[in-house]
């Protein structure tokens, strides 16, 4: 098991049942229906209150698996059209979907 693992198992299992609930519900946030921003928002208050500390690119990673497929397919034609990984970016690109 990898180092980083390891150590969030232990965050993970040290948490109260209430914020172990919050971490569950942030792995399992879906888009469904939703649009992209109410999407976004939801994950935004859920990191929030989980008050997890994760990497951008942990963060990206779970709101682009997220999304609706037909969205990720847009979304990873332009990631490989651009070197760009800023948060900012990628909200600003989805919310013109």
């Amino acid at each position: 098991m990898q180092r980083s693992t390891k150590s969030f198992e232990r965050k993970y299992l040290s948490l109260p049942p209430i914020k172990k609930d919050l971490v569950l519900q942030l792995q399992r946030v879906r888009q469904g229906s939703k649009s992209v921003e109410e999407f976004y928002s939801e994950m935004e208050m859920l990191l929030i209150k989980s008050d997890l500390e994760e990497s951008v690119e942990a963060t990206m990673i779970g709101f682009l698996n997220g999304l609706n497929q037909d969205i990720q397919d847009v979304v990873e034609l332009q990631q490989h059209e651009s070197n760009s990984n800023n948060m900012k970016i990628w909200r600003i690109f989805l919310t013109k979907l």
